[in-house]
């Protein structure tokens, strides 16, 4: 019997963020027998990834976020004749447009999942947008549906899919444990699909050390990296302010930022770290295609933010390539912190508290100087080093990797596309 055919929308055009987490769960599903149909904006670095693994879909599709919305009305069209003739059985969307476009055009008919991030996870409302456009035709939408287009549970089949923080109906705390907040979310009517990690390709005997010929570093340096972009809320402030307290008293350390960015948003941090007297300690890299091979020159890996897509991705590859971890206890992050063994160091700059089994006291106030010290314990101990990543790659392993998050997406697949 035939597996059922499955329409990702996703307004992007880039491989970053929810444009890679969205091709991830496209290809794990394609390979599990799925047929794929993925459209995304045109032209980009996400298509081209996506006719590479072999689910990209030209269905003509604009998909606009912030320009070109004279051709929403083409979009709903060709979304709904795409659907009958292809007989598309659920709908996967990441994003606000991708949702209200799917909503509008297949009420009723297919079932549609939503993956949801950070605060957009913990709203009934239908989330803002960087676009007034949006907003209001999420308002149009909800007049012309009598309801909230991110309530619509009952007239579409809307599945809202949660990687991180949860919805109001289900709390975080520090002693939760995955299939615990798992069962929790399933009561409220949401699942909880973590993220996961092709533990086949990032591996650690990866080697990075042409990267750091390439930055003047040293086999005698230990590498403490960020990777994220150049955003405000990723942390790159509090890292460099505890690099530099580290640095007084573990001399060898380099950080390693690994971002694509602009002159713009390299400016600000590269003016911190002047004036922290860590300048020429500092690289900022644009990995482009050598992603692995940037990861493995990171001796030791720090996050404080799950992404936009919510799912700790960054943390979860340096984890699965046996790198050891300095995270914050945001969402997601929280449950790496709480694995098998002590695979990271936890800390949390409000009022949650390491979990029970770590040695670790009350983090202070002084955020920066606590993440100072975890990182010089790490750059003078490598058997430590070694333990925790070791601990890491056996955590992702076991709870994160590319067979566990298909088995979970070709559940919710099937459930959604059983005949009632």
């Amino acid at each position: 019997m035939a597996k059922a055919t499955l329409l990702f929308l996703v307004s992007s055009d880039k491989h970053t963020g929810v444009g890679r987490e969205a091709l991830w769960h496209a290809k794990l599903l394609a390979e599990a027998g799925y047929r794929v149909l993925f459209c995304c904006q045109q032209g980009g670095t996400l298509q081209e990834r996506a006719e590479a693994v072999g689910v990209w879909h030209d269905a003509g599709l604009t998909l606009p976020t912030s320009g070109g919305f004279g051709a929403f009305p083409l979009d709903l069209w060709r979304i709904w004749r795409l659907a009958r003739r292809e007989a598309v059985s659920v709908v996967f969307t990441y994003r606000t447009a991708d949702h209200l476009m799917a909503g509008l055009t297949l009420r009723r008919r297919v079932p549609i999942v939503r993956f949801l991030a950070g605060r957009q996870s913990q709203s009934g409302m239908f989330p803002p947008t960087p676009s007034a456009i949006w907003l209001l035709m999420a308002d149009w939408a909800s007049w012309v549906l009598a309801a909230d287009p991110l309530d619509l549970g009952l007239a579409t089949g809307l599945r809202r899919v949660v990687a991180s923080e949860p919805v109001p109906e289900v709390s975080l705390d520090a002693g939760v444990t995955l299939d615990h907040q798992r069962a929790r979310a399933l009561v409220a009517g949401v699942d909880f699909i973590p993220g996961g990690v092709d533990t086949l390709h990032f591996t650690p005997d990866r080697g990075g050390a042409g990267i750091r010929r390439e930055l003047g570093i040293g086999d005698e340096h230990v590498v403490v990296g960020l990777v994220a972009p150049l955003k405000e809320d990723r942390g790159h402030d509090l890292f460099l302010r505890a690099f530099a307290k580290a640095r007084e008293q573990a001399p060898e350390l380099r950080a390693l930022l690994v971002a694509s960015s602009t002159r713009k948003e390299r400016e600000p941090i590269q003016a911190l770290a002047a004036a922290l007297g860590v300048g020429a300690q500092v690289a900022i890299f644009d990995a482009g295609s050598r992603f692995e091979e940037a990861l493995a020159a990171i001796d030791i890996g720090f996050l404080a933010h799950p992404g936009s897509a919510g799912t700790g991705r960054a943390a979860l590859e340096l984890m699965s390539m046996a790198r050891p971890m300095v995270l914050m206890m945001r969402s997601v992050l929280m449950y790496l912190c709480c694995g098998v063994g002590p695979s990271a160091i936890p800390a949390d700059p409000a009022d949650l508290k390491p979990p029970a089994g770590v040695p670790r006291g009350d983090v202070p106030e002084d955020l920066p100087g606590f993440l100072a010290r975890s990182l010089v314990e790490l750059a003078r101990d490598p058997e430590l080093r070694l333990r925790m990543g070791q601990a890491g790659r056996a955590l992702v392993e076991a709870r994160f990797s590319r067979s566990a998050l298909q088995r979970q997406l070709v559940a919710l697949v099937e459930r959604l596309s059983a005949p009632v």
